[in-house]
């Protein structure tokens, strides 16, 4: 999944696909999630470039994808577009902020334990980290990367042991596994716990 709007939208949007797949008769489905990424050595630092790198992101994002346009009002199909259009045109700025408000930033350990918490509420199967958007100098990507992969495995263990309220797509006796995206850097796993595998790989 690969979310257009916020965190908190798309996880509806997936409870009411995993119910809708359940009331039809089909089993879970494997689930992967896209999370855009920021990681500094301190929280101060994060925010700061977050917001700046994110917010660009989904501003280019609206513009690209024409998103506050009208021709989505006459196409058969795009009703749901249409409506989120007309919103958007109104005031665009909960979209430009949406990935900044719900995606992982801040220190190592934050993101990690942050990311642990997305697995266990979208049920995912696979964590594709985005570390490269917006204006962001490539150098700062390919550090993120190295930055997540040496977080703190006990935070992500402690944040992915509590899978009461996971939903059933991602419940995979494989467990979650978190892939790295827009930079390259060598395989690190970060913890083994109640059966749930959190790695990273190029």
């Amino acid at each position: 999944m690969i979310p257009t709007t916020s965190l908190d939208s798309a996880l509806a949007n997936l409870k009411q696909y995993a119910q809708l797949r359940a009331a039809a008769g089909h089993p879970p489905a494997n689930s992967k999630l896209a999370v855009w990424t920021y990681v500094a050595e301190t929280q101060d630092e994060a925010s700061r470039d977050a917001e700046r790198y994110m917010i660009e992101y989904s501003d280019s994002a609206l513009r690209h994808y024409e998103m506050l346009g009208s021709h989505f009002d006459t196409l058969k199909g795009y009703e749901s577009y249409a409506r989120q259009a007309a919103v958007m045109r109104e005031n665009a700025d909960g979209f430009r902020r949406s990935f900044y408000d719900s995606n992982p930033w801040g220190t190592p350990d934050r993101v990690v334990a942050r990311a642990a918490e997305l697995a266990r509420l979208f049920g995912a199967n696979e964590l594709m980290f985005v570390f490269k958007y917006g204006s962001m100098p490539i150098e700062k990507g390919r550090g993120q990367h190295a930055s997540v992969c040496a977080g703190s495995a006990a935070r992500a263990a402690e944040a992915e042991s509590g899978a009461a309220d996971r939903l059933a797509p991602g419940q995979h006796g494989a467990g979650t596994r978190v892939v790295p995206g827009h930079a390259a850097a060598p395989a690190r796993a970060f913890d083994r716990a109640g059966g749930q595998l959190i790695s990273a790989r190029p």
